[in-house]
């Protein structure tokens, strides 16, 4: 299957070295590697409990090759959020269980992947979930407007942050401790996204329950040290996803270690440590392109 399969099959390897927690996994991913976590929350809704995408595009938008650039990164592509739904329960038809929760991040100003976009993620991840497009809460954190979409239960489901006045990157803040600015595709917006998504993901102790707490107690150490070449190569399975292939940076490492898993045993994973795996640019090799999975 591709790409997706080989994801799939680090976290198997993992789990099989490290004893994870399987009910713990979850992927994270920036421009490209953002459409490569949609990807992997769509199609193996199984394997991931969670995901966070960052200045990506929705699922499915297309299986070309050019029509990526446009309309899916500018202007973007409009469809309903039953359409865009749709395409997510395509991928994997049989599948009847919870959907991954999703945590969306887009810089306003971001000049690469059109704003817009992550308004449809919204539409698309909202009706996965079966909940309509409307916030239970909208917030403020770190300066910049969050909105929490529950499910029935009150549970925190799907996320977006709008980093207002932010370009394309990932969202760190270096005097936090969360990351330095040395790559290009690195907003040092004094907001941490690796921070936030693993609380939005329960990793740091409150848990997604949609209150903006956050355990800053947690070593988010955010990978900065990539290769910031702008040739981009997400070449995932078109059976099952989109060839993101796109002129800009699109692995860029959002990744968060050491989280706390919010009780004396790692949150309910009986002692064992959760996945988070980041679809991200790592420094060398022959093209700079390559993915990293790390027991937190």
């Amino acid at each position: 299957l591709g790409e997706n399969q080989s994801i799939v099959e680090m976290v198997d390897r993992m789990a099989t070295d490290f004893g994870i927690d399987r009910s713990r996994v979850f992927v994270a991913g920036h421009s490209g590697g953002g459409a490569q976590a949609a990807v992997m929350l769509a199609t193996w809704p199984d394997v991931f409990a969670g995901g966070g995408i960052i200045a990506g595009i929705t699922y499915r938008c297309t299986t070309l090759k050019g029509e990526v650039a446009s309309p899916c990164l500018s202007p973007g592509r409009d469809r309903s959020p039953q359409e865009w739904g749709d395409l997510v329960r395509a991928a994997y038809p049989e599948y009847s269980g919870p959907y991954p929760r999703v945590s969306i991040w887009h810089g306003s100003s971001d000049f690469v992947v059109n704003p817009a976009t992550s308004r449809e993620l919204v539409d698309q991840w909202t009706n996965v979930h079966g909940i309509d497009q409307t916030p239970e809460v909208e917030d403020t954190v770190d300066g910049y407007p969050r909105a929490v979409h529950q499910d029935g239960s009150g549970q925190a489901v799907v996320e977006f942050y709008n980093v207002t006045g932010a370009g394309h990157g990932t969202f760190i803040d270096a005097e936090a401790g969360c990351g330095e600015r040395r790559g290009t595709y690195f907003v040092d917006a004094d907001i941490c996204s690796a921070l936030h998504m693993a609380n939005f993901f329960g990793l740091t102790g409150p848990g997604p329950d949609g209150d903006g707490d956050v355990d800053t107690d947690v070593d988010t150490d955010v990978d900065t040290d990539a290769d910031t070449d702008t040739d981009v190569d997400t070449d995932a399975d078109t059976d099952t996803d989109v060839d993101a292939d796109t002129d800009a940076d699109a692995d860029a490492d959002a990744d968060s270690g050491e989280e706390d898993g919010g009780d004396e045993d790692g949150g309910g994973g009986g002692g064992k440590p959760p996945l988070l795996f980041c679809n991200c640019r790592a420094a060398g090799g022959s093209d700079g392109h390559g993915t990293a999975a790390g027991a937190a």
